[in-house]
C-alpha cells in the first residue's frame, strides 16, 4: 500500500475539489502540475500512429465537458420528475409529519405513516422548520426538514 500512496496523493490533489471548486495543487501551487501523458515530445520523427492516438485523446478531452453536461440535464430532468417542490410554510400552519416505519419501534401495517397535525412555529433554514408537537405525553419542539411534512387540511363538516 505504501508503494501506491505517492500516486494516491497525486491524484487527490489534481481532481476537483466538489466544495471549493478548484484542484488543492493548484491552491497549493499557483500552477496545475502536468501529468505524465501531458509531456509526451513530439518531434518529425515520432511515430504517425501516435500522433493520431495523440489527436485521438486531445479530442476526447474537448469532447467531455459537453458530454458531461448534457448528460447532467438528463439527469437533471429525472430528478425534478421525482421530487416534489418544497412548500414554503408560515408560522402557526398545521402540517403532519412523516414517521417512516422503519424507524417506528413496533412497526405493523396498520402503523400511522403520519403524526399530527403540529403547528409550525418558525423557519430555521430555507428548508426546515421549528414546530411544537406531543412526544412522550410531553409539548416539544423539533426542527423538522420540510420533506417530512403534509399540509393538513381541516375537515369541514357540512352535516
Amino acid at each position: 500500500m505504501e508503494q501506491l500512496l505517492d500516486f494516491i496523493v497525486f491524484a487527490y490533489n489534481n481532481s476537483v475539489n466538489q466544495i471549493i471548486g478548484y484542484k488543492p495543487a493548484y491552491l497549493l501551487l499557483n500552477y496545475n502540475p502536468q501529468l505524465p501523458s501531458d509531456t509526451i515530445f513530439v518531434t518529425p520523427n515520432t511515430d504517425p500512429e501516435l500522433m493520431e492516438n495523440l489527436k485521438m485523446v486531445d479530442h476526447i478531452r474537448s469532447t467531455i465537458p459537453t458530454i458531461l453536461k448534457s448528460e447532467h440535464e438528463k439527469q437533471k430532468k429525472y430528478y425534478d420528475q421525482a421530487h416534489r417542490a418544497m412548500p414554503e410554510l408560515q408560522p402557526g400552519t398545521e402540517v403532519l409529519l412523516s414517521y417512516p416505519k422503519n424507524l417506528q419501534l413496533n412497526p405493523s401495517k396498520f402503523s400511522r405513516m403520519y403524526r399530527g397535525p403540529v403547528t409550525i412555529l418558525k423557519k430555521v433554514t430555507p428548508v426546515s422548520y421549528l414546530v411544537e408537537l406531543i412526544k412522550n405525553e410531553h409539548l416539544t419542539q423539533e426542527v423538522v426538514h420540510v420533506s417530512r411534512m403534509k399540509i393538513y387540511h381541516t375537515r369541514k363538516e357540512d352535516w
